[in-house]
């Protein structure tokens, strides 16, 4: 009689299907995390060129927000009580300048607005009040900044993607 000795521990075969295993995980999480990875590039890329378009944008609006300035650092408002007011003549000075849409709200108050495309779907928006009267003095206000924000021209193409929401019973 042969007595076979039984060792204790992993035989080839276990440890084999061991180090297949940790191989096969370690693949798995590589290309994870090189999805992940390139999915973060993706997302740093548009938002590089987003921020690329709104400051092009900015830029193009603070050149016309200077030429608006320009024009009604010239102005001045005369004594004669039978002249236009300032609104309106700030109105006849800036009717001039191209894209501008002019409003008197008010005798005393002129309303400016211009866009500034930022990309197919967005304009920049800004929104001017020149006041109804000159004011005087070396740091006098021309023009006070209302609103200065994007604005979506385009409707959101996500389709109709409702839910129902239990309203109760």
């Amino acid at each position: 009689m042969s007595e076979k000795q039984q060792t204790g521990g992993l035989s080839v075969g276990g440890s084999s299907i061991l180090v297949i295993f940790v191989v096969l995980s370690l693949t798995i999480f590589a290309a994870l995390s090189f999805m992940s990875a390139r999915a973060d590039l993706r997302l740093a890329e548009k938002q590089a060129q987003s921020a690329l378009e709104y400051y092009a944008a900015d830029s193009a609006a603070t050149r016309t927000l200077a030429a608006v300035d320009a024009r009604l650092r010239g102005l001045s408002l005369s004594p004669n009580a039978e002249a236009p007011s300032y609104a309106e003549t700030a109105a006849g000075a800036l009717s001039a300048l191209a894209g501008l849409e002019l409003e008197l709200t008010t005798p005393q108050s002129l309303s400016v607005v211009f866009e500034e495309p930022v990309n197919e779907r967005q304009v920049l928006r800004a929104v001017l009040r020149v006041p109804g009267e000159e004011i005087s003095g070396a740091g006098r206000e021309r023009c006070r900044i209302i609103s200065w924000r994007i604005v979506n021209i385009k409707e959101w193409e996500g389709g109709n993607n409702t839910i129902e929401v239990w309203q109760g019973e």
